[in-house]
């Protein structure tokens, strides 16, 4: 699942936002690529977001030229909000992300967890409280 929100005016009160997706791209096979687990959302506003609250999302991308082995267990979650004006009570965002990008076979990457948020705003943010942010990449 994935939702992308798009507005030139006020967004208000999303709140509760689960959604998820993961992108795969190889060459060659992937082999045991297991319980991937996989969400992100991304709100794009030129106005203030109000209340945006309680919003989890984890993605993950694997790009890989040869086989992947035994990648199991990679459970990330990313979020990005991008606006030009203030966003505010934008509270407990958790969020993580991993990318893994290899050109040879990578062999048992097992219990990646990470997490990033990226916000980018042209003018203040208020209250964007109690952001965990952890990311890695694995190149």
């Amino acid at each position: 699942e994935s939702v992308i929100v798009e507005t030139d005016d006020p967004t208000t009160e999303i709140d509760d936002i689960t959604t998820e997706s993961v992108i795969i791209e190889t060459d060659e096979p992937t082999t045991e690529t297991d319980d991937i687990t996989t969400e992100s959302v991304i709100i794009e506003t030129d106005e203030p977001t109000t209340e945006t609250d309680d919003i989890t999302t984890e993605s993950v991308i694997i790009e890989a030229d040869e086989p992947t082995t035994e990648t199991d267990d990679i459970t990330t979650e990313s979020v990005i909000i991008e606006t030009d004006e203030p966003t505010t009570e934008t509270d407990d965002i958790t969020t993580e992300s991993v990318i893994i990008e290899t050109d040879e076979p990578t062999s048992e990457t097992v219990d990646i967890t990470t997490e990033s948020v990226i916000v980018e705003t042209d003018d203040p943010t208020t209250e964007i409280d109690d952001i965990t942010t952890e990311s890695v990449i694995i190149e």
